[in-house]
């Protein structure tokens, strides 16, 4: 199982789950926030999106290409709901649908490539695969072959793949308070919420003091170096875990929820999917 899929697969267990009872799910990482449901699957570009693209129309790169076919997170409630033999076997039927809507875009795109650029040992290859959250590859080609993938018709869109950066915090006004929160009755009891972020410092008393069942911080997982500890090694994640749910001498705007930390970013405030 790749990284990627050990992600998507872990947030899964973790969420979908919760979510059964949790009225709220918030995610930070690389500069994004977005409060509520799970949301829905990757949309397709405004504009072309290899436009983006510093590249050449020669020079090789990594792509992350978004394929049709829906995503297993998007149809695991409606199989769950179905028991679980008949879930099981929807499921096994699910993923070899989109098995073959990958090899039918691989096929369909070493056939149309050039002459020139074609050969046996050529054939391109996903380097990478997702299929929980997303379904998409990972391939290596340059600008010319990505505009050829965004015009396939199993292709939704076409993305370098860069690293991220975190930006530095600023200091900033929120319309969403505390005491906004409280005058609501809301402090998030019963409530889960993941970080996805360079992790969280579940040290911090104001953070529980500790890791597991029974804290604050109640599991999570470590994607950098992919291993159970995901100790933040860097600032963001901590700060943003903060705003979410410091109870403490910090008061979060929902201190009484439970955390789940994702780290997803290494120790500099960056990351990029794995070629």
């Amino acid at each position: 199982m790749s990284p990627i899929d050990s992600l998507t697969t872990l947030i899964q267990k973790h969420l979908l789950q919760s979510l059964k009872k949790t009225a709220l799910w918030v995610g930070l990482g690389a500069g994004s926030l977005f409060a509520g449901p799970l949301p829905p699957p990757f949309p397709a570009p405004a504009e072309t999106p290899t436009h983006q693209s510093e590249t050449t129309t020669h020079e090789t790169q990594s792509w992350i290409l978004i394929l049709a076919g829906e995503p297993l997170a998007a149809s695991g409630s409606r199989m769950t709901a179905r028991g679980a033999v008949a879930g099981k076997r929807d499921l096994t039927h699910q993923k070899q649908q989109l098995q073959n809507i990958r090899d039918q875009f691989l096929a369909s795109a070493n056939a149309g490539r050039s002459s020139h650029n074609k050969s046996a040992a050529d054939a391109m290859q996903a380097q990478r695969t997702f299929e929980n959250l997303i379904h998409g590859v990972v391939l290596h080609g340059n600008r010319a072959d990505a505009d050829r993938w965004a015009q396939h018709e199993l292709v939704q869109g076409v993305y370098p793949n860069r690293r991220l950066q975190l930006q530095p915090i600023e200091q900033g006004t929120s319309s969403l308070t505390r005491a906004k929160a409280a005058a609501h009755g809301y402090d998030g009891s019963g409530q889960v919420i993941a970080i996805l972020d360079s992790g969280i410092d579940y040290t911090h008393p104001d953070l529980g003091g500790g890791f597991g069942p029974g804290y604050k911080v109640i599991g999570g997982y470590e994607f950098i170096d992919n291993d159970t500890d995901p100790m933040d090694e860097h600032y963001h994640g901590t700060h943003v875990a903060g705003i979410a749910a410091a109870d403490g001498d910090i008061q979060g705007i929902a201190p009484k929820a439970k955390l789940l930390a994702y780290r997803v970013l290494d120790a500099t405030g960056s990351a990029r999917m794995r070629p």
